[in-house]
């Protein structure tokens, strides 16, 4: 599958003073803002279960922006889960609140004692821009088995 190609290019983004706040996302007041910005998307609303437990937003002058998750997977490795913007914000805001974001997630998981964050991703800009956070393309292939 090719990946998808979002609207703005990869490479240097503006700096935006204002977005300083980020929050451990709360499943009580949050939930609701992630599934909309999943549905804008078409993308698979998860039910409140499947969210992993650690979870991060990012606020541009109080209004969301962008949220992270990373799932804990054995061996103490772990990895981003549902990563997702707010589709009412311009292309270049959601890309840096992006790096602010995961450059947030990755030192909080380091502090929490993972050894290795992998990451998947049908964005090609996300997969450009992730080696300015350290990350490497592997040639593995993602395989899947619905067990349902």
């Amino acid at each position: 599958m090719e990946p998808k190609r979002d609207t703005a290019p990869p490479g240097p983004l503006p700096k935006l003073v204002n977005m300083q706040h980020i929050e451990k996302f709360n499943k009580n007041t949050q939930i609701e803002v992630v599934g909309a910005w999943l549905k804008a998307r078409n993308e698979y609303i998860p039910p409140e279960h499947e969210y992993p437990e650690i979870g991060y937003m990012i606020f541009e002058r109080g209004e969301p922006v962008a949220c992270a998750f990373i799932r804990k997977v054995e061996g103490n490795f772990a990895q981003f889960d549902t990563l997702v913007t707010n589709p009412d914000f311009p292309g270049d805001i959601r890309h840096s609140a992006l790096d602010v974001l995961v450059a947030h997630v990755m030192r909080e998981a380091k502090s929490l004692g993972f050894k290795t964050i992998s990451a998947y991703s049908l964005d090609l800009n996300t997969v450009l821009r992730s080696s300015k956070h350290g990350f490497k393309v592997m040639p593995h292939a993602l395989i899947v088995a619905d067990l349902n």
